[in-house]
């Protein structure tokens, strides 16, 4: 992981060198993303380090059923709304783990939380802020780090922690801000396990549940055999008038292999989305209908050829030419 994240960054000097001078040093890649992106460095770096602790905590616990990560309440996200979306809400979370904080109360709608009142207090981190975590601010001083461990509840006395859970004995690992863990065996019954937090003071960063009984064995990953890809001929047009139908045609050969041929085009415009159409192998004829050809904008469309491994092909092949084809529309003929 370390010589890994090493290469990674000597290619960062070495493109930075090689394009010094070349673009300007106030770029605008959005409202709030401004400035050249040789000054993204510390993000590069955040997220190796992100890379190597995630990897970390997998080899630690592994896969498990249940992980509750503890700390301060996490504000509601809106996935509709690109400043309050998950990635940027609940960035105190360690990824495969549910948030939980003093004032989270076992409910059958979210089948987790604490059965009832007690001595609890949050011990949260501070929450990274939207330009950070979305890569804008030029100089970043919170980028989100060690989520699992670094927050945590405090408390006193054996109160109960409840989640919904099939019978059975389970293994519940309490993770503390140190780093350390105390494992406890619990049986599930009812339909509930509760998970009695000990005597006198307690301070626990989360909870790490996996059950005892035998899991069946993964079933083995089929990867996609390497198919050689067949000749492909297009002959494109140069222009088309607007408001015309645009019938385009693809001959592939051999076609033993092929399953499905899919034509995807839009206007080449940014905000346009691109539909699809698919024919046979034998038959690869499209027509892309008149009323999708405005004079406003050319018009552009790559082929998508499938095989029976569930793979497939581009045509134009991005390793060897722009992956498009662009015709211009012109104005219809008056």
């Amino acid at each position: 992981m370390r010589r890994e994240a090493g290469g990674a960054l000597r290619i960062w000097e070495s493109l930075v060198k090689l394009t010094d001078g070349v673009y300007p040093q106030q770029m605008a890649f959005g409202p709030d993303d401004i400035g050249h992106w040789k000054q993204r460095l510390p993000y590069l770096e955040h997220d190796l380090k992100t890379i190597e602790e995630r990897a970390s905590i997998f080899e630690r616990f592994g896969r498990f059923d249940f992980g509750f990560d503890f700390g301060g309440p996490v504000p509601e996200a809106r996935p509709m709304s690109y400043r309050n979306d998950p990635y940027v809400m609940r960035n105190t979370v360690e990824p495969r783990f549910q948030p939980v904080d003093s004032k989270t109360l076992y409910s059958d709608e979210t089948g987790y939380g604490w059965t009832g009142g007690g001595e609890r207090r949050d011990m949260p981190i501070e929450r990274t802020p939207y330009l950070e975590v979305r890569a804008a601010a030029s100089d970043p001083k919170r980028l989100p780090a060690n989520a699992l461990f670094g927050d945590s509840i405090r408390g006193h006395g054996p109160q109960t922690f409840r989640l919904r859970a099939a019978g059975g004995e389970y293994a519940v690992k309490f993770l503390t801000p140190d780093g350390a863990v105390t494992d406890k065996e619990v049986a599930a019954r009812d339909g509930v396990l509760d998970v009695t937090f000990p005597e006198g003071e307690w301070d626990v960063a989360g909870l790490v549940i996996t059950s005892r009984a035998p899991r069946p064995a993964p079933a083995p990953r089929r990867w996609p055999k390497a198919l050689p890809r067949p000749a492909m001929m297009h002959v494109p047009l140069k222009s088309v008038a607007a408001g015309k139908p645009l019938l385009v045609t693809l001959k592939v050969w051999p076609i033993n292999n092929v399953t499905t041929v899919r034509l995807h085009y839009r206007a080449v415009n940014q905000l346009a989305k691109f539909k699809t159409l698919e024919a046979p192998p034998l038959k690869a004829n499209f027509a892309i209908p008149a009323e999708e050809i405005s004079s406003r904008w050319d018009l552009m469309y790559y082929f998508e050829v499938l095989n029976r491994e569930r793979s497939g092909w581009f045509e134009p092949d991005p390793d060897r030419a722009t992956p498009y084809y662009v015709v211009k529309v012109e104005p219809a003929a008056q």
